[in-house]
């Protein structure tokens, strides 16, 4: 066994770190649910659960096989899901750093994993058989780690004890100023940073959320984000077993592909609790925009008491329509939660604290020169709508600074922030940490955290403005502008490299990518547009998981630098957007269209039962592979409003150009036709387009046989590109 310390574990308010919070339920309410996880998303199916004795003594069994490695770090490979859970507790009870990572896949770019393993140098690997079957071969190839690999299915699948007498009466001895997990950011072409959270960083968060949420004791969060990131696991796991209530969890792919998935488990959770949430604007959006009136009959919202909505800017057009659209079905005003944090800070620093909403329209002149003024709608004043990320956490120090010197209210400054909730910096990277996290104030306050964010205070709310770097959002990820560059100017030979340049414009409400990239002086020559945006579409869309909507192509030496050579980024947007540039060519996605746009597609599919008797012989075997191919090929096609010749069927399905979400929609699509359910991960993994369709016909004739009505076992996987 693990050493022990020699009192009992301490109640929530008094525990030193979240394992004594876990330890304390344990013992209090043993057979108390505490995780519910559906792997499809559907309320009417089955689910996987664990009771918080039952977790507490999984993670025991795997941190008990940890006990040499205290003081390491260990890589946790899972899909999301329980079992990555307790490997990420059993880490924290033997003394482990753990790495939450993406499993490794067939016809991924690798070089962010192995760049991560490098960077962090783990001593073990945590994943489940699965996922080390499909990933240990990848690792092997890619890098030179000679980590153990334990598969953790084999040391928990025999305990299912509900009793506190299996709880051992006192708690793993934990240092809370270790180093609890490396939440690693994203960007590719740079060293990875990884954000060192200590125990003690997680559980003084962890505090300040609950103080501020002030949510009922037995309020269940329901999530369908990813585990890997911190909303998705401080946020919507830890949080709620902090104070003793738990979670109801399904994977991000079953929300992409049907969105009133994610009301239903909220909306059935609410028969018998108070319900929290959180999520980025952009889901809001999506259920307003893709839950059908059909689908609303059934659902029941007045238990959802505090719907968090951070990790990119909020749209108050989304938050208003979304209340709008809801409120019928018992949605309150009151529970949306409009939010702002980081990882640098673990995960929450400002969040909305009492009953109203606060939006503005602010002077959109008086904003360029950083100050917040309030102006009447309709007034004839350019203005900009802001909604308000909430107020600062209690226990923090929050900061508007400019030039080192604390702001006044109403001005725009970068957001700093001073408080136990602040991580330690980034791993093996004490520079840069010394000028993120040690910041000083001209009058000595510090240390703080420069967040890199813009904003301004008004009436003790925080409004945010900006950036005060280039740093890109999409769907809650953070992307490195230059990362976006590198990969598209190497997309094509007729692209000067390094002469590209990356931002965000807002279009109807949503943060649309574009993209500047300038002609080499060779390239000039008999440019094709078509196939030059389709070169960088594939390439955004294979290394970064995200959609582009809108390239300008720009003639040799005219993209906007400064005297030493850097790329103006924000130049090119203004240049851009005042038609300044001197073009080339141009290529802009049909933005009005939506995530759904494969159903229907210009040629449709054969019926099903035409398909079935096409395809086989009189033996049983499949005869030809042209149907569904040519679909998934038409389809692609279609989408990327390009012609078939473009997209061959010996290429990834991820390297046509779409993203990630696109690749779900597509999946989603093709179960509607085949009225079964599919094995996401061949959409990813698959080779080439013939060989996925291969797969595709093979597992719908099988299903078929079987009534179309068996589950695919893991039928949504991970999905790699959002948040």
């Amino acid at each position: 066994m693990l050493n022990q310390v020699n009192n009992t574990a301490q109640s929530p308010q008094h525990a030193k770190h979240l394992i004594e919070a876990l330890h304390y339920w344990a013992q209090q309410k043993p057979t108390h649910e505490m995780l519910r996880f559906y792997p499809q998303g559907e309320v009417a199916e089955a689910y996987e659960s664990r009771s918080f004795s039952e977790f507490y003594n999984k993670s025991q069994a795997i941190a008990n096989t940890l006990q040499n490695k205290q003081g390491h770090r260990a890589i946790l490979f899972y899909q999301s899901g329980i079992n990555f859970l307790e490997a990420l507790f059993a880490c924290f009870m033997a003394g482990v750093t753990a790495v939450p990572a993406y499993p490794p896949r067939r016809n991924q770019n690798l070089e962010r994993i192995s760049a991560l393993i490098e960077d962090c140098t783990p001593s073990v690997i945590l994943s489940s058989l699965a996922v080390q079957e499909q990933s240990e071969a990848l690792i092997r190839e890619t890098s030179s780690l000679t980590a153990q690999w334990i598969n953790t299915d084999s040391l928990t699948q025999n305990i299912n004890a509900n009793s506190p007498a299996n709880i051992p009466p006192q708690c793993p001895s934990i240092d809370p100023q270790s180093i609890a997990f490396l939440q690693y950011t994203s960007g590719s072409t740079g060293k990875p940073k990884g954000v060192m959270v200590s125990h003690h960083n997680l559980i003084s968060n962890i505090r300040m959320a609950e103080s501020d949420f002030a949510l009922p004791s037995d309020t269940r969060c329901i999530s369908w984000l990813p585990l890997f990131h911190d909303m998705g696991l401080i946020g919507a796991v830890m949080m709620p077993l902090y104070w003793g209530a738990g979670s109801w969890l399904m994977p991000p792919a079953a929300f992409l592909q049907k969105p009133a998935r994610w009301l239903a488990l909220i909306s059935e959770a609410g028969k018998t609790s108070h319900v929290a949430s959180a999520a980025p604007n952009f889901a809001y959006q999506m259920c307003v925009d893709q839950i059908k009136p059909a689908e609303h009959e059934h659902l029941k919202l007045d238990n959802w008491v505090f719907a968090l909505n951070g990790a990119e800017p909020i749209r108050p057009e989304t938050v208003n329509s979304f209340i709008d659209t809801f409120s019928a079905l018992g949605f309150k005003e009151s529970a949306m939660g409009p939010s702002y944090g980081m990882a640098e800070c673990t995960l929450l620093a400002a969040t909305r604290q009492q009953a109203n909403l606060h939006q503005i329209e602010a002077d959109a002149i008086q904003l360029s020169e950083d100050r917040l003024l309030v102006v009447e709608e309709n007034s004839g004043v350019t203005s900009l709508s802001l909604n308000s990320s909430g107020s600062g956490c209690t226990e923090q120090n929050l900061l508007i600074v400019k030039d080192g010197i604390i702001q006044p209210e109403g001005a725009i400054g970068e957001i700093w922030l001073q408080g136990e909730h602040i991580a330690q910096g980034y791993w093996q990277q004490e520079s840069l940490s010394q000028e993120v996290f040690q910041a000083y104030t001209q009058s000595g306050i510090g240390p703080c955290l420069r967040t890199g964010d813009r904003g301004g205070l008004l009436n003790d709310q925080l409004y945010i403005t900006g950036r005060s770097k280039d740093m890109i959002i999409i769907r809650g990820r953070n992307l490195y502008p230059q990362d976006l560059e590198y990969t598209a100017s190497r997309a094509h030979p007729s692209f000067h490299a390094d002469s590209a340049a990356a931002f965000i414009l807002q279009e109807n409400g949503e943060d649309v990518l574009t993209l500047v990239q300038e002609i080499s002086r060779h390239g000039r020559k008999d440019f094709d547009a078509e196939v030059a945006s389709l070169a960088i579409r594939k390439a955004i869309a294979k290394e970064h998981g995200v959609e582009i909507k809108h390239i300008a192509f720009i003639k040799f030496a005219s993209i906007a630098k400064t005297s030493s050579g850097k790329i103006q980024r924000h130049r090119c947007k203004e240049l851009y957007l005042s038609e300044g540039l001197k073009l080339q060519a141009s290529w802009s996605a049909n933005t009005a269209e939506t995530n759904d746009s494969f159903s229907p597609v210009a040629t449709e599919l054969p019926l099903l039962e035409d398909f079935l008797h096409n395809t086989l012989s009189h033996t049983g075997q499949t005869t030809n592979n042209d149907a569904l191919c040519g679909y998934l090929q038409q389809s692609i096609a279609n989408k990327l409003k390009t012609t078939l010749k473009n997209i061959p069927t010996n290429e990834a399905l991820d390297s046509t150009g779409l993203d990630s979400i696109d690749i779900i929609h597509l999946a989603s699509a093709i179960e509607t036709w085949a009225n079964c359910r599919l094995d996401h991960s061949v959409f990813f993994e698959a080779e080439h387009l013939y060989e996925l369709s291969q797969h595709l016909q093979h597992h719908i004739i099988e299903k078929n046989n079987q009534n179309n009505l068996d589950d695919a076992a893991d039928g949504h996987s991970d999905v790699e590109g959002f948040l």
